[in-house]
């Protein structure tokens, strides 16, 4: 039993530990594990009963049989789920009754209702877990407080604190040299990864492993930018690009309430301005959305509204329609942006590539 934790979690992180210790001892005293997908906490139960081998019901909400069946393909391969230690039931609903949000408690109490044993791990005071677990005890059902431990407040924002009038000189080499792609820490599975390969990184780690400096060597030893649809016209997947210099963009990178996370965290990778264009990198089209529809003969990918709140020709944006291949790119005609001295000194060493630094 879990409440909602810290975005990004460690090995060190109390209820991680905690509850890979119990999943262990579960799967010891022969039981079945009742599990889940679509949040860090049921998804951590999930890949640790694959890793140790325990045999679990995996819970699944949907609104349907096909993305019910869609979902169970999703999760075997995701975590590398053996088909004779997983039973998979389904959690039907539909969100217009009550949406996303009442389609996860039914799942919540069904996970509970059904369980012959509840093994609380981290529990918030007030929350929906701990009205269950009240509940639970006036009703004398078996509950396994070992494992257990005080439930820590989620920390955020995650948010860097860089100081524009102090940053390395030599950043001036880049400038007007480098279209940059920025990259930021993920609070899930890098694209070129599976979910099980992420929750096995975190229970190993002492730091987050898959940060914004973690995820930039990513792309470098992968050699590529996976492009995403996120927040992209019709939903087609790009690349994005900046052609300002890495000084321009510090004073851009913000805390973003609403999606938690920064715009763009200082790490970066950039391409030689003059080879963009034969990679198919081109520049965006800005437009006014008040004035009238994306304008006619414009590839809709390439099209952005100018913003009501924000003005986005602020971050004189480039894009690449699909994924950004690098071993096609000569070494010489790429750099990367980092924090530290220490970080570019890393990149350099591992990647081959010319690094520098924000903070001097």
């Amino acid at each position: 039993m879990l409440s909602r934790q810290a975005m990004r979690p460690t090995g060190k992180s109390a209820w991680v530990s905690q509850t890979q210790a119990a999943i262990e001892w579960l799967n010891r005293e022969g039981y079945t594990i009742n599990t889940s997908l679509g949040m860090q906490t049921w998804e951590l139960l999930t890949a640790l009963s694959s890793i140790v081998g325990a045999k679990q019901t995996l819970l699944i909400p949907a609104e349907s049989q096909p993305e019910f069946e869609q979902t169970v393909f999703f999760a075997t391969d995701q975590f590398d789920l053996r088909a004779d230690l997983v039973r998979f039931v389904p959690v039907f609903g539909n969100q217009s009754d009550g949406g996303n949000e009442e389609l996860l408690r039914k799942r919540d109490k069904m996970a509970i209702e059904r369980a012959d044993l509840v093994v609380p791990v981290s529990v918030r005071p007030g929350g929906r877990m701990a009205s269950w677990l009240e509940r639970l005890r006036r009703f004398d059902r078996p509950i396994n407080e070992q494992y257990r431990v005080e439930y820590e407040r989620r920390r955020e924002p995650l948010a860097y604190r860089i100081d524009s009038e102090s940053l390395n000189t030599d950043l001036k080499l880049l400038e007007g040299r480098f279209l940059i792609h920025w990259t930021r820490g993920t609070q899930s599975a890098w694209p070129t990864e599976k979910l099980i390969d992420y929750y096995s990184a975190v229970v190993r780690s002492d730091d987050y492993p898959r940060d914004g400096f973690r995820t930039l060597l990513n792309i470098l030893t992968t050699g590529l930018i996976v492009a995403t649809p996120k927040h992209k016209p019709a939903g087609i997947p790009t690349v994005s690009f900046s052609s300002l210099s890495p000084a321009e963009v510090v004073p851009l990178m913000r805390w973003r309430a609403r999606d938690r996370q920064m715009s763009f965290e200082p790490y970066g990778i950039g391409i030689d301005f003059g080879l963009a264009a034969s990679l198919g990198i081109k520049p965006v089209l800005y437009y006014d959305r008040s004035s009238g529809p994306v304008p006619r003969h414009t590839e809709p990918w390439l099209c952005q509204s100018r913003g009501r709140k924000t003005d986005w020709r602020a971050e004189n944006e480039y894009r690449h329609l699909g994924n950004v291949d690098l071993l096609r790119i000569p070494v010489n005609k790429m750099t990367a942006v980092c924090l530290t001295q220490s970080e570019a000194a890393t990149i350099r060493r591992v990647a081959g590539i010319h690094a520098e630094s924000l903070m001097p």
